[in-house]
């Protein structure tokens, strides 16, 4: 038998099938945790999705500890809550900002080929 089928069958059968929950959780993970350390109000959001993922897991697996997930997600709420509306004056300066660095980023493969050109 060929071990490439059979390591993707592997793959499949024994990794991605129990764990797909926790697959498609990720990405929410991940972005609620870049949008925090970014001090976006909304990573909250992304925060409280993916512990919803846990519930589900835990509901799935009958895993029913992992219920403890709403303490969490209530306190992910209180937190956005607290948060509240960001400053006008802030917002508007994170957002110019971000717009100067993406027109810096657009520029910089003009600057580097006006150097080529010169050389």
């Amino acid at each position: 038998m060929n071990a490439q089928p059979w390591l993707l069958i592997w793959l499949w059968q024994a990794v991605i099938l129990p764990s797909w929950l926790s697959l498609v959780s990720a990405p929410f993970v991940l972005t609620g945790y870049v949008l925090l350390g970014r001090m976006r109000r909304e990573g909250w959001w992304f925060t409280i999705a993916s512990q919803a993922g846990l519930l589900a897991i835990g509901a799935v697996h009958r895993e029913y500890g992992l219920a403890v997930v709403l303490i969490l997600m209530w306190q992910a709420f209180r937190n956005w809550r607290r948060w509240g509306r960001p400053n006008p004056t802030v917002a508007l300066l994170t957002r110019q900002l971000e717009e100067a660095r993406a027109r810096v980023l657009a520029q910089r493969p003009a600057r580097f080929a006006e150097r080529e050109a010169e050389r």
